[in-house]
Order: structure tokens, then sequence, then C-alpha cells
């Protein structure tokens, strides 16, 4: 059975997964000098939190780094997947300024966890310096205080792996064992596990009861937990201390192990990939060698770049007979990789929108697949009552139970979250451009050889008009407005529909960053 894949596992470019550790920490040299220079106050915010009570100062350190994690954990990551893209000519205009606005929010939350986590050092030696009951304790005390209660999480590492190493030799459900590493240390990918464990090759020359013994030896004893409790037992300040040293010798190590926060690593390193990608920033030494402004600045050119020019780069497909409507929805499907691009996906379209009555589809048909899909799908009608057959284009009886079955297809989409239908709308190019440039993809219905409904997908845009690719023969051609008008003009009206991937995720981060931009500005001033 195939593993599902985690949204790490999606988010982290294969070409870091086989020595990520390294490749992380390459970056992240120069983060503490980064965020200095971005904020002179720091190290005065970062006295000033050292300052504070033990008690006080360990409950701000866990609050910090919770946030911290919510941030990166349950707003930004789930929404990263559709906001990055493999190729920088494919980002829509709406991509990149939530990936600007969430990359200064980003920047903002780093800083106001580093002061707190930076301070836990330079706290414990205040504190130890000021408190009557740290002035006495023994040498045996001190070394209580100094350790962990129980062994650290960097040793159970260790440990861990070098047991599923002895279980691969002794046929001890080693496979089962993987599993659980992999869930567990490795953001449930299998080629970030299968870096990490090369730099466990080297034990291979040892025999398993060398490896049992030093498995032995890198455990600690039972009796340290009671130790510490001991120790902190009617002694507060001191518990709040040791609490605030094991945070930052094991929590934080975990929260590193488990690429916890991954997410805002992975935003600063495509930044800037994209901005270096189309010249306007040029290569340097790595994510930090920006500071946040000059982000911000290019990040605006490069949505004022794609506003003049955007190719979302769509796979071209061919219909297979009159299923125009259907080959297009084919290619959205495909693009945003909810389904394989291939004739049976098309057929499925087809079964799933047609009519009755006459040969082709219904564009509401289309829509109700499309949203079974997840995607968010807007029908969007010029005329009042979706369609004007005042010209008498069809006759009047197979007009109405044409539209009978439209509304049938509509019926199953009525009052649907991803579904939204609009009547009466002005459709022009420049109407079309807007949707392209909030991320959806275009099916342009209109009409070809005088009588013939047909269908295109309207894929991007430049100075010489829109980019579509037509069904018929799989083409992809420049469309220029004047033409793009004339074949929408259908004599029962115009029609589209908008189509792009479930923005839940993305509109919830939307919606947050205001909110944490205003908390990091408080906690840092």
């Amino acid at each position: 059975m195939q593993r599902e894949k985690t949204l790490k596992s999606v988010i982290i470019p294969s070409s870091w997964k086989d020595d990520i550790d390294a490749t992380i920490e390459r970056e992240l040299v120069g983060a503490n000098r980064y965020f200095a220079e971005a904020n002179p106050h720091l190290s005065e915010i970062v006295e000033r939190r050292s300052l504070l009570l033990p008690q006080e100062f360990f409950q701000e350190l866990c609050a910090r780094w919770n946030w911290h994690n919510e941030f990166y954990e349950n707003l930004l990551e789930p929404a990263l997947p559709l906001l990055l893209e493999p190729n920088v000519f494919r980002l829509t205009p709406r991509q990149i300024a939530i990936l600007r606005d969430a990359y200064m929010a980003g920047s903002l939350v780093d800083q106001a966890t580093l002061v707190v986590s930076a301070a836990i050092k330079k706290h414990v030696s205040y504190w130890m310096g000021c408190l009557p009951e740290c002035k006495y304790l023994s040498n045996e005390d001190l070394g209580v205080f100094l350790s962990l209660p129980a062994t650290p999480y960097p040793v159970q590492y260790v440990i861990d792996h070098i047991s599923y190493l002895i279980s691969m030799r002794e046929n001890d459900d080693a496979k089962f064992k993987k599993e659980q590493l992999i869930r567990q240390y490795h953001a449930g990918d299998e080629e970030i596990f299968g870096g990490r464990m090369r730099r466990f090759a080297y034990l291979a020359k040892y025999d398993v009861s060398v490896l049992k013994k030093s498995i032995e030896e890198l455990r600690y004893e039972d009796t340290r937990w009671v130790k510490h409790f001991y120790l902190g037992i009617e002694r507060p300040r001191i518990k709040a201390m040791m609490q605030s040293l094991g945070y930052d010798n094991n929590e934080e190590k975990q929260i590193a192990r488990e690429l916890i926060g991954i997410s805002g690593f992975v935003l600063r390193k495509e930044v800037l990939r994209y901005l270096v990608e189309t010249k306007i920033l040029p290569a340097g030494s790595g994510i930090y060698q920006y500071q946040d402004a000059d982000i911000e600045v290019a990040l605006n050119k490069l949505i004022a770049c794609r506003k003049d020019v955007m190719d979302r780069q769509v796979t071209p497909f061919s219909q297979h007979g009159l299923t125009c409507s259907a080959a297009c929805l084919t290619m959205v499907a495909a693009h945003f990789g909810l389904v394989e691009l291939s004739e049976e996906f098309e057929e499925e379209v087809v079964e799933a929108s047609k009519s009755n009555l006459t040969i082709g589809q219904h564009y509401s048909g289309v829509a109700a697949k499309a949203v079974s899909l997840g995607l968010e799908t807007i029908l969007v009608h010029s005329a009042p009552q979706m369609f004007d057959n005042s010209q008498h284009w069809l006759p009047s009886g197979l007009f109405e139970s044409l539209m009978a079955e439209y509304r049938t297809y509509l019926g199953k989409i009525e009052g649907h979250r991803l579904a939204r239908v609009e009547y009466g709308k002005r459709l022009t190019p420049e109407d079309l451009r807007k949707y392209l440039e909030d991320g959806y993809l275009v099916i342009v219905a209109g009409v070809i050889s005088g009588e013939i409904l047909h269908s295109i997908l309207l894929t991007g845009y430049n100075s010489e008009g829109s980019l579509v690719i037509d069904p018929i023969g799989g083409r992809k051609r420049q469309m220029r407005d004047r033409e793009l008008e004339s074949f929408m003009d259908t004599k029962i009206g115009r029609w589209i529909m908008a189509l792009r991937p479930d923005q839940g995720a993305v509109l919830r981060l939307e919606e947050s960053l205001p909110a944490y931009k205003e908390d990091a500005n408080k906690l840092l001033a």
C-alpha cells in the first residue's frame, strides 16, 4: 500500500531531501545576524526578556513557540502547495501578493520568537546569580540542574535508528519500525528518511551485540527524573529555569529534527528563487542575504511583471469527438494535479454532463463534475436568465427543454461552498483576465464557423492579447482581444467557467496575517 504524502513531503523539493539537515543548516548560519541587522533593537528586547521572573519566562517561551508553530504548521504549510509553482512564469499576481504578505509576517513571527529563545541562557545566568536558593546548590545539584530529566530527544533519535538497524539484521519486523521512524522523525517522507539514514552507514561494520550495548550506554538512568523532581519541589523558580533549559536542549531540537516550521524555510527559498530566476534580484549567498524591505520591493516588481505577462503553462490536450468543454476540464484538472491527462477522464466528464437532446455537454454538468473534484467553480453568464433565445436561434420548445436539463445539473451544485453561478455579467477579455490574475483557468464558450458552439481554455495573457488552448487539435495559440470578443458572441449570449483549486487554506492564511503581524509588532515593541 502506497504511503499517503504529507504536506511537508509535498512542499519540500525533492532536490533537498537527500541531505535536508545540511541544506537547512547552511542557510540558517546567518539567521541571527540577519535578524539583528533587520531590527537593531532585538538585543535590547532579548535583554528585557531575560529579566522576566523564571515562571513567567518559561510560560512566555512555551507560548511564543506554540504561536510560532501554529502560524507555520496550521496556516502557512496547508496554504503553501496552492501558492508555490515549479516555474515562476506560472505564478499569478494573487499568488505573489499572498507570498509577499506571508513572507513579511513570517519574518516578524521569527523575530518575535527569537527574542525569547535567544534569551534562555542569559536568563538562567542572571537568575542563578540573583536567587538565594541557587547560591547553596551542591555540585551534584548543579549537575541535575543542567541536565534533562529523561533521555534527550537527540539521543532518543539515535537510539531508535540504531534499534531499526538491529531489527533489519535480526529480521524483527523492520518494515513496521521503518514506517514508525518515517512518521515520527522524517515528516512522513521516505526520501528524507533515506538521506538521514546514510549518517548511520558507518555502523554497518559493527556486530549486533555492539549496537545493543551502545543503546544501553546512551539511555538515561530511570531515576534521573526523580532527582529533577526533588530539586524543583518547593523551589518553583529553580524548577522553571530547569524547564526553560530543557526546552532549549530538547524541544527546540525536536522542532528542528521533525521539520516543524519548515514551511517558512521553503517560502524564503522559493521566493528568492523566483526573484533570481526573473533577474529582479542577483543570486547571492542565501535566503538571508536580502533585507525584508528589499524582498517586498522585488515582489511588487514581480507582481507588476505578471500583470503584463502570464502563462500558466497548461499542457495541451486534443478532444476526442464533440467533447470540447470536457477536454477543457480535463486540461484544467490535470494541470492542478487532480487527474491524469487522458481520454478516459474526458469521457468521464462527457458522461457526467451530456445532453439527451443534442450533441455536446452542458456547462452546468461540467461545472458539477469540477466541483466534485474539489475545484472552486464559477459559472458566469452575460444574459440575465443565463441564456437569451430572443433571436430564436433554437426552436422555443428545444430551448426550454435544454434549459431544463441545464438547471437539473445546476441543482447538483446549488448551495455548494465551491460553486457560484452568476447572471447578467459583463464578459470582456479584460474581465476574463481578472479571473486569470486571481488564479483561475477559464473555459470560454463561443462560436466557430458561424453557428457551431465550441469551447477553448484561456491560460494566460501578454501585450498581444490572450493565450488559449483550442482542444481541436490541442493547439496553443495567441488570440487578440477582437478575435476573442468575436468568438464569445454567440446568438444566446456569452458564458464562461472559471476554475481553481479550493482556496480554503489560502483564505485562512490571508485572514490571519494581519493579526499575526499586529501581535508580532507588539511583542517586538
